[in-house]
């Protein structure tokens, strides 16, 4: 970077910032405006000042001739009152008499900033208000004297005035020449404030050219060449090369330039962040125990190309050891038509628009090692844009095992129902015969001995049975035949199929009956709600179970024992399989409580126990 592309350490150090700049400009610009304004506030206050003057002035001399005018009205009506004794000569004199006070009221009000023309005025005041004296004795005269001797103390009267308005008509022609040379200023006085705002307009105009060549100089001259080493370092900060020096300063280019520097630096920090979890996610994707592919999606089912597998997906198709090292895309994964990992009667299965809508499906595939094997995978496909470019992640999980085990599980299962349970069945028959002496008679030993050989092998058969039932329930082929079930119904026939077992544990089922029904198979219901039942019967102590039906905005059955039947810690395991329940045995482990709870959600119900220290509560909620 040159020196002349930026200011010199010792010009940025005291150069201002820019507010204060722009702050010294209209502070500057204010001043000169406020003097501009304020001058012209004072002219015009002046001719204001000039103007009121001058009606003063005229008003002054206007009262003034009133004055003389009333004056002389008022001994020309005296006067000729004393000859003629004529009633409208006495009123010109009372008219006059009334207005003189007034005219000098008013002139004198006008000449308070006026005191030189005050202080002549008063005198003329005195000399006016004797001659009124003088006009008003010699009106009282002619009242009380004769004509003869009226007219002649007029005439002396006369000769009297004669001599005070001789000087009252001087001192008024001064006062007049006086307020009238004060007239003839006026012109001269505006002449000059006009010439006073010429001489401003044009010193305003200058001023406004002085300060325009200022904020040229202050912002095209340092700010301009500091404006374009900020551009330049936004183009180098766009382009990810490295900035010009840090500019020097304190103004707000400078903290801009400063903060451009510090952005740089995050940006480059960011950017090695991002690279680190990159790597990061990288090493996470590699080490999934799930296949993940990444298969571009460019035209038809030509173009399916996997353009990404990670370690786990190599595995699953057996790609050898030595290529899983070396990430070989020649040998791996990579590069190869996905299509070509499957069997071919599900290729025409792989609708990659039909897949992206599901959540996985079940696929045979061929192993790329030697030789090649055919395993079962569960396939998800999720639709992405990467890099503009449409493209699926493949989501593979080798099932082989899983299918197996199942398949193993079913085995079992048929052999359970067919190859153990028919014959349990007819151990069951025979020992049910033999008490009867249809095989000949028999000691009472044996019969006691075949009765519990007997209850036995109904225990294992019942586990059998609901062996087959929870597994028919898992895989969805156990028959329910859904309709409106009236919950009286089944928890009569509950009570019923337990008579036995509550005689003989002499436990009494207190059910008052209900008017509540449920949607669920009645059947179904029974034997879920027998296997509850029959649980409390076996762990109750005290003789009595109560059974109670609720109806709001869902149907409830409560099951209550006012005793402690297991402890607080069995109520999360209650419902698992093989659960041991309490100590006693009463209750043997096995699968009754699992189907129970099953069958149940299978009718769009849910059960849960709650235990405190005086009672056991079981409740099913139909939602």
């Amino acid at each position: 970077m040159s020196d002349g592309s930026r200011s010199s350490g010792v010009d940025a150090l005291f150069s201002p910032k820019l507010f204060a700049k722009s702050l010294m400009v209209a502070i500057f610009i204010l001043l000169l405006e406020s003097l501009f304004f304020a001058w012209q506030i004072y002219l015009v206050k002046e001719a204001e000042a000039e103007a009121k003057r001058q009606e003063r002035v005229r008003n002054i001399i206007v009262g003034a001739h009133s004055l003389m005018q009333n004056l002389y009205a008022a001994g020309d009506g005296v006067a000729k009152y004393g000859i003629k004794h004529q009633a409208i000569e006495l009123a010109r004199y009372e008219e006059a008499k009334g207005k003189i006070p007034q005219l000098l009221a008013a002139v004198k009000a006008v000449l308070v900033d006026q005191p030189k023309q005050a202080v002549l005025f008063n005198e003329i005041e005195m000399q006016v208000n004797k001659g009124m004296e003088r006009i008003a004795e010699y009106r009282k005269i002619i009242d009380v004297e004769e004509p003869e001797a009226a007219a002649k103390i007029g005439l002396e009267h006369q000769a009297r005035m004669q001599g005070l308005l001789e000087g009252l008509v001087k001192d008024l022609m001064e006062f007049l020449e006086q307020e009238k040379a004060l007239e003839s200023r006026s012109p001269a006085v505006l002449k000059a404030r006009r010439d006073e705002s010429r001489l401003l307009l044009f010193s305003g105009l200058a001023g406004n050219i002085l300060l325009a060549l200022l904020v040229v100089y202050l912002f095209t001259g340092n700010i301009s060449n500091r404006l374009k080493l900020l551009v330049e370092n936004s183009e180098l900060l766009q382009d990810g090369h490295a900035l010009n020096t840090l500019m020097e300063g304190r103004d707000e280019i400078a903290e801009l330039d400063q903060g451009m520097h510090e952005m740089a630096e995050s940006l480059r920090y960011e950017e090695r962040m991002v690279r680190e979890a990159e790597e990061e996610f990288r090493t996470i994707i590699e080490q999934l125990p799930v296949g993940l592919l990444i298969i571009s999606a460019a035209g038809g089912k030509s173009a399916y190309v996997i353009d990404y597998a990670n370690e786990q997906a190599e595995y699953i198709f057996d790609v050898q050891g030595e290529f899983i090292a070396k990430r070989n895309k020649e040998n791996g994964l990579v590069g190869k038509q996905f299509l070509e990992l499957f069997t071919e009667e599900n290729v025409g299965a792989l609708d990659f628009s039909e897949l992206s809508r599901k959540e996985r499906v079940l696929l045979k595939a061929k192993t790329m090692g030697e030789p090649a094997r055919t395993i079962s995978l569960e396939l998800g496909l999720v639709s992405l844009k990467i890099r503009e470019r449409d493209c699926y992640l493949a989501i593979v999980v080798d099932v082989s095992e899983r299918i197996d085990l199942e398949n193993m599980k079913k085995a079992f299962v048929a052999m359970v129902s067919h190859d153990l349970r028919t014959p349990l069945t007819s151990v069951v028959g025979f020992l049910q015969l033999l008490p009867a002496g249809v095989y000949g008679p028999v000691e009472e030993r044996v019969v006691s001995e075949a009765k519990r050989s007997e209850a036995k092998a109904d225990l294992l058969i019942g586990l059998i049975n609901d062996l087959l039932d929870l597994e028919k329930l898992k895989a969805g082929h156990l028959e329910m035949h859904r309709a409106e079930v009236s919950l009286e119904d089944c928890l009569d026939n509950v009570i019923d199929n337990l008579s036995e077992l509550c005689e003989e544990r002499k436990v009494n089922i207190v059910f008052e009956g209900c008017r509540a029904t449920v949607i669920g198979d009645s059947d179904r219901l029974v034997q879920a709600l027998g296997k509850l039942v029959g649980c409390f019967v076996r762990l109750v102590k005290h003789g009595q179970i109560t059974l109670l039906v609720q109806q709001g905005a869902a149907v409830s059955v409560r099951l209550l024992a006012p005793e402690k039947l297991f402890p607080p810690s069995i109520c999360d395991l209650f419902f698992e399989p093989f659960q041991k329940i309490d100590e006693h045995k009463a209750v043997p482990p096995g699968l009754g409580l699992a189907l129970a709870r099953a069958l149940l959600e299978a009718n769009s119900a849910s059960a849960v126990v709650r235990v405190d220290r005086s009672a056991t509560e079981l409740l099913v909620q139909f939602n």
